[in-house]
This record gives C-alpha cells, structure tokens and sequence, in this order.
C-alpha cells in the first residue's frame, strides 16, 4: 500500500483520542504521514504547476487545545503573491465521505476588515464558479465546506491523477475572484482609514459622517457629482419641475440612500413638489441635528464638505491611477441599447462566457442593500440538511420535544426550503435515523452516520455536543452564524445563470410535474407541479415591477391595470444561457418562443397571454425580462439554428481578438502571431466557425516567466491539439498542416513490416504515414 495511504489509514484509526507528549506511537507515524503528505502536495502545486505556499496552513495534527488529534490536515498555495487570504489547498479529512480533496476558500482566522466584509460574496462567487468545472477523478461534493469541493473518487489512484488541469482551472478561478473583489480593496482601505479619523470631529457635525459612510458605501455606484443638475447655487423655482420629479423617481428606487442630496432638497421650503416622506424621519432628524442654525449654514456646512470629499477622491484617483466613474449613467446607457433577446456567438476560447460574467452580470446587479435576517436564514438553511439543522437548533437549547424543534425559526426557514407535506414526521425520521446507536427508546434499525441524538423515556430529543465537535463541526458552524447574525449589505443579483444540454426540457425550463419523495418509504408517492428556471425568472422580473402577486394573478388583471407597472418602473431582471444551442430550442421553449417577441411582452401593444398546460395557469413574459445566451459555433452554425429561434434574437459575433494577446511573449514566441497563423490556416481549411479564440492564451499572463514555455505546451498539447481532432475527425494531415511538422510528426510506414506474400495485396497503401504528437513543439514556423 502506498506509504501515504498507509499513514491516512492510522490518521483516521486515531483521530478524535487524546494525546500527551511522549506518545511516540502516535506522534511518530503523524509526523511521517504530516511529511510524506506535504511532500506530494509540493510537487503538484509548487513543482509541475507553480504555486506558492502558505505557510500558515494546518501545520500540526493537534487541536489548539493540544491533546486531540485533528479531523484534518491540510496544505495551503497561492497562484501569486498578494494581500488576500485567498488560498487553493489540498486537504486530508477523516471525516466520513471526505478524504482527500482539493478546495478553494479564505483563511477564516486570517480575514482582513475587507474580507470580512464581503466573506459570503465571496464564497458564494466561488461556490458559482466551481460549479462549472468538472474533471475525471474527481468528485465535486456539497460537504460542510460547501461545493468547492474536489474530492479524489478512487484513494488507491490519488498519486496517479493529472492535477494539473484541476488546478489550472482553480487558478482561474483565484484569479477571476482576485480581479471580481480585490481589484479595488486597497482604495477602500485608505477611504475607511480617512473616514473613521473624521466622523469624531464635532466640529464638522454629525451629517459629515454621514457624507462620508454614503460615499464610502456607495461611490463605485452612484454619481455623488451630481451638483450642476440638483442645483449647485440654481434657485428651486429655476429648477423645473421636471427636474424634480425625476430625481424624485431616481432616489425613492430600492438601494438609494444618497443623504448628500436628501439635504439639499430638505433645505428648501416645504411647499416643495418633493414630500418629506420620500427620505423618512431619520434623515430629516439628522440633518437638524447639525449644530446650525439657519438653512444657508446648513447648506454651506454640506456644500464644502462635498468639495473637500471630492478633491480626495480625485488625490486617491491620482495616487492609484483609478477612476471612480459614474457606473449608473454608464450602466443606463448600456442597457439603453441592450435588446430584450440577444445571443453572443462565436467559435471556441473568444469570451462569450466571460463577457457575461464581467459585464453583463453586473448591469443587472442592485447596489448594495441591506439582507434581512429572514433572507440570511433562507440562504442559510438551503445550504444545510435536515438533521445539521436540528442538531444546530439543539445545540441552542439542549433537550426539546419534537413540537419545540418544529416551531424553532430555523426548521421554519428550512421547512420554506422544502416540498415536504409531513413536516414533523420529516423532525421524527431525522432524528430516528441519527440517533446514538446505544439509546434504548429507539428502535430504528437504518441508522446513518452520525450518530448524535438520543432520547428519553419522556420524549425529550437531545444532542451529544462532543460527537459534533469530532464528527460534524459544520453544525457548530450554522449554530454560530445563525446566533451571530448582523445586518450586512449584500449585492442582490437579479439574474439568473444556467446551461443548456441535450436533455433540458419544458419541465426544466417552464414548468413540470415532479413527484414528491417521502421520508416515510411505506407513504403513498405523490406529485406536484414545479416551477422552472424560466418561470422563476419571469416572476422575479414581475416582482421587481412593484406587483407583489403571482404571474397567474397579475395576467388577470386588464390590460390597462397592468401597463403601468412597466411604464413607472425601469428595474430589470435577466437569465443568462450559456451553451444555448446545445439544447432543443423549441422543445424547450415549447408554445412560449412566441412570447418572448417584444411586442408580445406583458406591457407591450400587443401583449400576448397563454394558459400552461400543467398548471393551467394563465402565463405571460414580462418587458422586462432580458434573455442572453451564448453560442459555440463550432457545434452549431447560425445557419443550422431553429428558425424562430433566429428571427427573436439579436445576434453579436465575437470572433478571436489578436489585440488582447498582443503584449503576451514566450521565449521571443509572439503569441498574436502565433495565433493568427493558425486561424488563417483553419478558416483555409474549414472555416470561421472554428477557429481558436485568445481566451486559451489569456493565462499565460499570470504564470512565472520560468514556467511560461511548459504551460504554453500544455494548453497546446492539452487543449488545442484534441480540439483540431474534433474539428478534422482525425485527419491528421490537416491538423499537421494547421500546426506544422514542429508539433505533428509524419513517417512512413514501410510495407517490409509484413510477410513477402502480403505485400503485394489490395490491403497494402502505395504509400502509408503514421503521425505522432511531438515531445517537444517547436514554434519556430507558427510564430512567424
């Protein structure tokens, strides 16, 4: 047996015992398995891959408390050097169905004040983003480490994997998340440092604190500049009323809290056409509160202060060369010209997928707003199973009935989550089935791991707290985040991402009879009809209107009632389709292709309504509901689509871009040049569909410039050889032709390998070549 696998095996025999110095029988073989185990994940990462190590990993097999052995031990790397906490490491569990496995997160202990800001956004970017990756011989799992898990499938082949691709996928991810919250941290650090120094300045008065925390919280998003059309120095009755109703409409949408500009409105009369009750009591109460007398003082106190914070803006803008640009006006203009239906197309690698991640993810992205506790529990219970919450609600009081554990906040939250019909009997199954093997008053015989409840004779459910320190500390960490809950701003996206494949359907997409499965296996299977990811959008995009009832309620409504919900209200929703052409548009579409034309749109002329035929609910799509997808050309031409598919989308080709791969050199190897060698010779060849995108050269960037020349024959060997066997079927004089005898070797097969008597047979070619994948590419000719 592999001497690591050896190690794991009494790592796991002994892990939970107590241990004291001198235990050499247990320290010894620890030590070697610490060793052996750091050894192998130094090549995968640092040697064949090029990472950096973290050297404040899990660097002992003991507790803090220093006599129990840990539930894991892991190793630490970075891609780069930085100031995040951001790590990918390689981590050996004994906790049942983990063992080895490779993740991506922060170092918890370690958060800096921007880190701890942003935690779950940034998890629940990195949760999204593994969700994308798949590779053989590894499993990703939903574990209490959430689904950024990479568990290797077969522990007897661990040593014998490829990880590079694994980890070249994950190094993607670090560095897309680096970018996505990181880009601007520092910015924001020397904003809060300036801030907090300012906000005990009695002098200035408390609304400069609360300038200040606004454009803090609120300066990437909103044009804090606004002074030449609100009024710098223009009287209230030159403004035009125009003027105001507009900013009226701007300031009262969810997320707008611009206090600068509630008090220059709030100086004027109030005979104004905008009502107090727009800002609320709060911040007119904050506003008199500052220490003048008069409106004019008032406003000249608030005036000069904007000019101060202005000019630090622009100091900090000079001294890190970066812009806070105006992102709403920038986003509205964008979206002023975005059509409801559009499809990004375009062969291979070109930043379809990218595109929507970077640009059009953010367009329908709300400013930060505060989550409330019920929307935290929602998100924090979808990630749990039943027994993690029971156990956590027990945690907090140990020793309830079954009725107790029911009407506790968190198995409600839970219960939302769910389609269970028998929401006690689900608290009796759960409990039953991980109850302590020992326990006298169940007499449950499928009993799973772990094994924490037991039971009195009285009815009374309890917990085996030390059990759950050992064997389930996920529960620990619910119970913590449910009992330490605080207010938080969050970003709220409304869109939704999803990929199409061969066999997405209606049900998937609109709606579907699912059956419903019990924990009671006697019970009688039942069904229910499920809502899909097109209707959970289309509902959300209703929803962002003001109305507040169902799709059913609201196509009930006369044409007149429901026009001005999409008249008065300009707040989008969005689904995003990757891969949309690898699914059959119009069996998943169905009878609903036709409504999503703009002028069949709810809202719309000549709106249209239909009744699905499960639910026989009346259905509709909303005008403002945007549906963007992305299409490979390579698997399917635009001429080869569905018809009615064509006619309703708008189409942007996004072909390979030289330019972003213009500064990009190895070992003198041009890669723009490179790589337009290579498209001229495709598109000779086959054609513009399929020629290869910059976007499998774009890493590059990011690698050591010792390690550059390896990763650039991998991503050749690895990723652009294998897909010009796709395009050619095999033809191996054409792929030699694409990429030259540098990479595809050519020899003649030499009919003397058969017996005399055969060779002069119709089975034997005149001429007969054999072609091989070179050891080493020479680039001498491509790159010309």
């Amino acid at each position: 047996m592999n001497k690591i696998l050896e190690g794991f095996e009494f790592y796991k025999k002994i892990q939970g015992t107590k241990y004291s110095k001198g235990m050499d029988e247990i320290s010894t073989p620890l030590s070697e398995f610490r060793s052996s185990l750091g050894k192998f994940t130094d090549k995968i990462f640092i040697e064949d891959n090029g990472f950096i190590q973290v050297r404040n990993g899990k660097g002992n097999w003991l507790k803090t408390n220093g006599t129990t052995i840990s539930e894991y031990m892991w190793n630490r790397y970075k891609p780069l050097e930085d100031n995040s906490t951001l790590v990918i490491y390689f981590n050996a569990s004994t906790k049942p169905n983990e063992g080895f496995f490779i993740s991506i997160g922060l170092i918890d202990d370690k958060l800096t004040d921007f880190e701890k800001d942003n935690k779950y956004e940034i998890y629940d970017y990195l949760e999204e983003e593994c969700k994308k990756i798949n590779e053989i011989g590894f499993l990703r799992k939903n574990t209490g480490w959430g689904e950024r898990v990479f568990s290797i499938e077969n522990l007897d082949n661990f040593s014998s994997l490829n990880y590079n691709s694994l980890l070249n996928k994950l190094k993607n991810v670090y560095n897309n998340t680096y970018t996505k919250f990181y880009k601007n941290a520092d910015i924001d650090d020397k904003l809060y440092k300036y801030f907090e120094e300012k906000k005990n300045d009695k002098s200035q008065g408390r609304y400069v604190y609360s300038i200040t925390k606004y454009l803090v919280d609120n300066y990437k998003e909103e044009n804090y500049i606004d002074r030449d059309t609100i009024e710098n120095n223009i009287p209230h009755d030159k403004m035009g009323k125009n003027i105001l109703n507009d900013f009226s409409q701007r300031i009262t949408k969810p997320g707008w809290h611009d206090h600068i500009v509630m008090s220059k409105i709030i100086t004027w009369s109030s005979n104004d056409d905008i009502n107090y009750n727009i800002y609320g009591d709060i911040d007119i109460n904050l506003h008199n509160s500052t220490n003048a007398g008069e409106t004019k003082l008032k406003y000249k106190i608030v005036d000069s202060q904007i000019d101060k914070l202005i000019n630090i803006f622009k100091l900090l803008e000079k001294e890190n060369d970066i812009s806070f640009q105006n992102e709403e006006i920038k986003e509205n203009s964008i979206m002023q010209k975005q059509p409801l239906n559009k499809i990004l197309y375009g062969p291979p690698g070109t930043g379809k997928t990218h595109k929507l991640e970077k640009e059009y993810f953010n367009l329908f992205t709300e400013s930060y707003q505060i989550q409330s506790k019920a929307e935290f529990l929602l998100e924090l219970v979808k990630k749990s199973t039943w027994w993690q919450v029971i156990a956590a609600i027990l945690l907090e009081k140990n020793g309830q009935t079954v009725n107790e554990i029911f009407e506790h906040e968190l198995f409600q939250f839970k219960n939302k989550t769910s389609n269970t019909n028998s929401p006690k009997q689900t608290i009796w199954a759960q409990l039953q089935i991980h109850t302590k093997e020992e326990c006298e008053f169940v007499k449950y015989k499928n009993k799973s791991l772990p094994y924490i409840f037991d039971k009195s004779k009285d009815g009374i459910w309890t917990i085996d707290t030390s059990i759950i320190e050992n064997e389930a500390s996920e529960v620990i960490d619910l119970y913590n985040q449910y009992k330490n809950f605080e207010e938080k701003k969050v970003k709220k996206d409304n869109y939704v991402f999803c990929t199409f494949h061969q066999s997405y359907g209606y049900e998937e997409f609109i709606e579907g009879i699912k059956p419903i499965f019990s924990d009671d296996e006697s019970a009688e299977l039942k069904y229910n009809i499920e809502k899909g990811l097109f209707y959970v959008a289309c509902q959300k995009a209703l929803n962002l209107t003001g109305f507040n009832g169902t799709l059913n309620e609201f196509c009930k409504l006369s044409k007149e009632e429901r026009k001005p919900y999409f008249d008065n209200s300009d707040s989008k929703y969005a689904i995003m389709i990757d891969e949309i052409n690898r699914g059959n548009i119009s069996k998943i579409f169905g009878e609903l292709i036709t409504l999503i034309e703009d002028t069949k749109r709810l809202g719309s002329k000549d709106e249209l309504i239909i009744e699905l035929p499960y639910s026989k609910e009346k259905f509709g799509v909303p005008s403002n509901l945007y549906i963007i997808g992305t299409m490979n050309t390579a698997d399917r031409s635009i001429a080869l689509m569905d018809t009615a598919l064509r006619r309703r989308f708008h189409f942007e080709e996004m072909m390979p871009n030289l330019d972003v791969v213009k500064s990009i050199t190895v070992e003198n190897i041009e890669i723009y040049k490179l790589l337009d060698n290579i498209n001229k010779r495709i598109e000779y060849l086959y054609d513009r569909d399929h020629t290869i995108g910059h976007a499998y050269f774009m890493g590059l960037e990011n690698v050591n410039e010792n390690k550059k020349k390896i990763e650039l024959d991998n991503i050749f060997r690895n990723k652009i050889i294998p897909l010009l066997q796709e395009y050619f079927y095999d033809d191996w004089e054409k792929i030699r032709m694409v990429l030259g005898d540098g990479f595809i070797k050519k020899q003649k097969f030499e009919s003397s390998i058969f017996d005399e008597e055969f060779r002069n047979t119709d089975y034997i070619e005149d001429e007969k070549f054999k072609y091989t994948i070179a050891e080493d590419f020479d680039y001498s000719k491509l790159g010309k």
